[in-house]
């Protein structure tokens, strides 16, 4: 009896947590620069230095605390930091080192639930056509975010009462619709060949967060291993098409 492939649901349950914990707040983030500066009284400088400094003292995270937890569980800590970021972004003062220290914070929540997570999740459910579904999640990812932008805007523009904490505040507290998803839908995938320690897939699983194609040997080595069923096979429009879609896509719902 054939088992039914979830790869793709898994594929769509992804680009939500995606857009939620990546590219709201990503993409929306320097939209609050110019009330921060006229809030607070601070230079562009001091402003827009808040995310290099964060992201150069949270070099470390990748390496050191990814590997050791699942993905779904790195989404639900990650957004959790983001949402608690953006709420102390809403209510923050003049101290401009707490400023930074919540770059840090969301850094760190970005570092978590971003780009890493996803890739991994994706990397254990696809094999054959991982770039097809890695362009999914990619062009889902920008449409999503290109509709956070434009829906901040058009609440701008329309709110004759605008007042930027609370759109931050929305910003952070919307991190928790991705938890019921990471939690309950993003199930990871029982290759046989892992759970029997297989170290040639767990390699590549791990190597496909930063580079999903790799050595051909390597990946020969991970197919060739004993109990592993890719996704279904089937000629599709080729991936650069589909790519260049999602872009085509996003760029015009950002206008």
């Amino acid at each position: 009896m054939t088992k039914r492939f979830y790869g793709w649901w898994i594929t769509v349950a992804c680009l939500i947590t995606f857009g939620i914990s990546t590219g709201l707040p990503y993409y929306n983030k320097d939209f609050f620069n110019d009330y921060f500066k006229k809030d607070h009284g601070w230079t562009t400088s001091e402003v827009t230095l808040g995310f290099p400094l964060a992201a150069l003292l949270t070099l470390w995270v990748g390496p050191i605390i990814i590997p050791r937890f699942s993905p779904r569980k790195l989404i639900v800590v990650g957004t959790g930091l983001t949402c608690l970021a953006f709420v102390g972004f809403s209510k923050m003062g003049d101290n401009l080192p707490w400023y930074y220290f919540l770059w840090f914070l969301y850094t760190v929540g970005y570092l978590l639930s971003g780009p890493i997570a996803h890739q991994i999740i994706m990397s254990q459910w696809f094999r054959k056509k991982r770039g097809m579904a890695m362009g999914f999640l990619y062009g889902g990812f920008g449409v999503v975010a290109a509709l956070g932008v434009k829906a901040l805007k058009t609440f701008r523009v329309q709110s004759p009462n605008f007042d930027y904490h609370q759109a931050l505040m929305m910003i952070g507290l919307v991190m928790f619709v991705a938890w019921p998803i990471a939690l309950f839908l993003l199930l990871r995938r029982r290759w046989t060949a892992v759970d029997s320690g297989n170290s040639a897939l767990t390699l590549e699983i791990m190597f496909s967060t930063v580079r999903p194609y790799f050595s051909t040997a390597a990946r020969a080595s991970a197919v060739a291993a004993p109990g592993i069923t890719n996704d279904p096979a089937g000629n599709s429009t080729p991936f650069a098409v589909k790519l260049f879609s999602a872009i085509f896509i996003a760029t015009l719902l950002s206008w």
